[in-house]
């Protein structure tokens, strides 16, 4: 009789009389293991075991990403804040947080908020979150593709990032806070 044990990683083969593959196992291994035949003809009825599951790596989640000089990018909570507080919540509320803003306006609201600062769809749809306004990443970047011309695009880091063009942020002030500008 030859027979094959693998528990783990230890693993005992024996050939000989089956007492004497008996005695030594029940000296020298532990009694919970299972012994299974080494030659196929022994196992003909053995169940069939099912392949083994590679476990699956997954890659560690990266840092914040970071801008062009190396410094993190704008804080979507900050922005939010910065909104909510402004003296013109009101009207930005009406108009873009709650109002029928389109996705545009909303991504272009955000580019007119942090300034002159390049900003990525991804900041967008942060900003827009951060406020409770339902947005998703495809309409995040498609905001920003519907209307190319009003926005200046740098390519030079691993993502491209947009600003407004200062006619479109001209033309967007003045639809958004129009009525105000004219009273003051």
């Amino acid at each position: 009789m030859k027979v094959r044990i693998q528990n783990g990683s230890a693993s005992i083969e024996i050939e000989g009389e089956e007492t004497e593959v008996s005695s030594i196992l029940d000296k020298w291994w532990h009694p919970s293991v299972v012994i299974t035949p080494a030659n196929e003809e022994f196992a003909e009825d053995a169940v069939p075991k099912s392949p083994k599951r590679r476990s699956i790596r997954r890659s560690a989640t990266k840092g914040p990403a970071t801008t062009r000089e190396g410094t993190s990018k704008i804080n979507a909570e900050e922005i939010a804040n910065q909104i909510k507080v402004d003296p013109r919540f009101s009207i930005f509320k009406d108009k873009i947080v709650v109002g029928d803003a389109s996705r545009s306006d909303r991504a272009k609201f955000v580019s007119w908020i942090v300034g002159d600062q390049y900003i990525t769809s991804g900041d967008v749809l942060r900003v827009m979150v951060a406020l409770s306004v339902k947005f998703d990443a495809p309409k995040a970047s498609k905001a920003i593709t519907d209307e190319p011309s009003d926005w200046l695009k740098d390519t030079s880091g691993p993502q491209a990032a947009y600003k407004l063009s200062a006619a479109a942020r001209e033309e967007f002030e003045k639809r958004l806070l129009g009525a105000e500008k004219s009273a003051a």
